[in-house]
């Protein structure tokens, strides 16, 4: 799309990053001074507004107004887009110039108002990498500060999250809600006293008409199971089970180290003696799991029924030795039971060991005649095509900023020598030194961050020589990840008269197997 005769179309974007009312009045000040803006330009014309708010600067990828807007630039739909300042467009480096480079490819000019920098000056980059460095420490260090104050609170025992089912959470304490808590007890007596499993506590919860704690009428088996292990329901609190190891991402990830456990914290809705016999069954009941994953992943969802088409469910098995198998089923007839006359439930009571689905897979895998070696050129060659060219471009950087570092120390040296001689008066003298010293350290800044991306770099002859093995062990069945064997099946149908059949995703092939 392009712009008529002259007029130059321009777009804006507003970030603000909490929604209190400080910052909403910030956005409504952001969006008036754009328009005031605008209408200095007698060429500019306003195409669209995208904002955000209320969200983080470090990281583009959950904003939906900078995602609408990156894909309108993309096509070029604006000729301008104005900001107020370079965070606000992102306070992550890798991201704010992949965004700036895309959009300046397609011919965008971007226009930063109060940072007074745009993308058509010839040192934009320099001058945009000191402002987003400042801001993306800053960053780091507010992230700091509130996981510092977290801390001290958990230790406290303020509570951190949401309400739950039992519980309401109010000024980060916990308080009985008594009529989520007679659902919870009624789980546990239902799991220790009557030895009724999940998947009949689910049958009987939905039976009788009782509301999840979201009031949904469908239960999740993983939500009564989250129930029966939540140490907070006998009165206990552990917090800090996950952490944010990069500020900039803000992904959460099960935390390894050190949590803060506080015993007898809040009013239990069960007793210590319920909980920890819960605990027991639990444990007793869940098959030991194997270094290097667990298999079940391979097949969730893979696996279905021949008579209803339905999928089949994990579930265990307790042998006469006491040791306990995983095995597959029908999901209708697991929780409707055989087919009545209604046409509810399945007569597919077949049940399917996950190791002996396994070597199904295996067994299939194994026939397959792979040209190893090209199979092994092609995808060197892709992962090549993919991580050298940002290597490259690493190196062509770093050997930009050399030569500006250079540049600017040679000025930095004849200001001095013009000081030493009394050629300038001394004002002209310390602005040129003051601008000089601050080139400086911005492209000392820049060299930094890319000098840690050249440690990598550094590695990236040995990381191919480990990627080519890892590929040769796959080809040659050594090592077969979970996610490759997903990856690779499409299939296993059970029949009723014990008939599998295996299928794999692009083969126009069946393999058949008779259960045991």
């Amino acid at each position: 799309m392009t712009s008529e005769e002259g007029i130059l179309k321009v777009a804006t974007y507003c970030r603000v990053s909490t929604s209190k009312d400080d910052q909403i009045n910030s956005f409504e000040r952001q969006m008036q001074m754009y328009e005031e803006e605008i209408l200095c330009h007698d060429n500019w014309q306003l195409f669209k507004s995208y904002y955000d708010k209320g969200i983080s600067g470090t990281d583009v990828l959950n904003r939906a107004g900078f995602l609408e807007m990156k894909e309108a630039g993309l096509k070029h739909e604006y000729d301008i887009l104005i900001t107020r300042e370079v965070s606000r467009l992102s306070r992550n480096i890798q991201q704010f110039y992949e965004f700036v480079r895309s959009l300046v490819k397609k011919g965008v000019r971007i226009y930063f108002i109060d940072d007074e920098i745009d993308t058509a000056m010839p040192d934009f980059e320099i001058r945009a990498a000191g402002i987003i460095s400042h801001a993306q420490d800053e960053s780091r260090k507010t992230s700091q500060r509130v996981r510092r104050g977290q801390k001290i609170a958990m230790k406290n025992g303020v509570v951190h999250g949401t309400s739950l089912l039992g519980y309401d959470l109010i000024n980060g304490r916990l308080s009985v809600n008594r009529r989520g808590a007679e659902i919870v007890k009624s789980i546990f007596d239902m799991y220790v006293n009557k030895e009724i499993g999940i998947r009949q506590i689910k049958r009987h919860l939905e039976g009788e008409g009782i509301k999840t704690f979201k009031g949904k009428s469908i239960w999740n088996t993983k939500t009564i199971l989250s129930i029966l292990k939540n140490e907070k329901y006998c009165g206990d609190l552990i917090q800090g089970k996950t952490y944010t190891p990069d500020y900039l991402t803000h992904e959460k990830k099960k935390n390894p180290g050190e949590k803060t456990e506080i015993k007898n914290h809040h009013e239990p809705i069960v007793s210590r003696d319920m909980w920890n016999k819960a605990q027991a069954i639990l444990a007793k009941k869940s098959p030991s799991k194997k270094s290097g994953g667990s298999s079940k992943y391979v097949f969730s969802g893979k696996i279905q029924c021949g008579e209803c088409k339905k999928s089949f469910v994990s579930g265990s098995r307790k042998n006469r030795d006491g040791s306990i198998t995983k095995i597959w089923r029908c999901s209708r007839a697991s929780i409707q039971g055989t087919k009545s006359s209604d046409d509810h439930g399945c007569n597919n009571s077949k049940q399917l060991r996950n190791d002996a689905a396994m070597n199904m897979l295996l067994n299939a895998v194994e026939t397959l005649v792979l040209d190893s070696d090209y199979i092994k050129q092609n995808l060197t060659a892709v992962i090549k095509k993919t991580l050298r060219p940002s290597v490259d471009r690493n190196t062509a950087n770093l050997e930009f900023y050399y030569s500006e570092l250079e540049k600017a120390k040679t000025r930095q040296k004849k200001i001095l020598e013009n000081e030493l001689s009394g050629s300038y008066l001394p004002e002209i003298i310390n602005d040129k030194l003051n601008e000089t010293n601050c080139d400086i350290k911005i492209i000392e800044n820049n060299i930094k961050v890319l000098e840690k991306n050249a440690e990598a770099s550094m590695c990236y002859t040995e990381f191919e020589r480990q990627i080519t093995e890892y590929i040769d062990s796959i080809l040659l069945l050594k090592t077969l990840p979970d996610s490759y064997l997903r990856a690779l099946l499409n299939k296993i149908t059970i029949f009723y008269d014990r008939r599998a059949v295996l299928e794999l995703k692009h083969i126009d092939r069946k393999w058949f197997f008779k259960l045991q």
